[in-house]
């Protein structure tokens, strides 16, 4: 895997290329497909294992926002450093958020109908993306320290935390449903993102107006 910028790449790809290559960076990329690899749950939850990890990701989306939130202070007169902290706030919005709504729902239901379990063949797919979007925006924070002429301090932060979600994530194997047990459908839509960036991350609500207008995207590219 590796790192780029959608544009303006020129002016800072000495910084991309410090960060692919370092080997904290293939480490961080190894989590993540390391569990989409080997990881692989019946599709059935329990409701607390949902809410468990659904509050852990976005503890460590809020933590990872913070990070990209204090870094590049000095040249908060660069609308392209600046549209990089927007998007990658707007990208965990989306990943973790947005999407979570939908299991957040289902575990009110399950527990409001005494349900026990959740059928959610996505949510494996919505943890490694909620990983890959705060991995991400680690790495934007260690890229505009670079730009700043910071080291990139972020990366062993984002190895240890992707590190945590895997190991907690490996952990729920999920259930075996037996005939005639109820059982509640997790709808994966998106949801609303406000709440989010009020209560976790207020420095990113400036993240929402322009969460449709940047095209200055961070992207994995194989």
């Amino acid at each position: 895997m590796g790192y780029t910028l959608a544009m303006g790449s020129s002016d800072v790809q000495p910084c991309i290329n410090q960060a692919n290559a370092s080997s904290t960076v293939a480490s961080i990329d190894a989590q993540v497909e390391g569990l989409a690899k080997n990881w692989n749950p019946t599709g059935f939850f329990r409701p607390a294992d949902i809410t468990a990890m659904l509050g852990i990701l976005r503890d460590q989306a809020a933590d990872a926002g913070a990070a990209v939130a204090s870094v590049g202070k000095g040249l908060l007169a660069n609308e392209y450093v600046a549209s990089l902290k927007r998007q990658a706030h707007a990208d965990m919005l989306r990943a973790v958020i947005d999407r979570g709504k939908a299991y957040e729902q289902a575990v009110a239901n399950a527990n409001a109908q005494n349900a026990s379990a959740v059928n959610a063949p996505a949510f494996k797919d919505f943890v490694i993306k909620a990983m890959r979007s705060i991995s991400d925006a680690y790495v934007t924070a260690s890229v505009i320290d670079c730009i700043a002429g910071a080291p990139l301090r972020w990366l062993n932060k984002a190895y240890s935390v992707l590190a945590s979600i895997a190991a907690a994530a490996a952990r729920i194997i999920g259930v075996a449903v037996k005939i005639g047990e109820g059982v509640i459908d997790a709808v994966d839509t998106a949801g609303d993102i406000t709440a989010f960036a009020i209560k976790y991350a207020p420095y990113a609500a400036a993240a929402v107006g322009a969460y449709m207008l940047y095209s200055l995207v961070k992207k994995r590219t194989a």
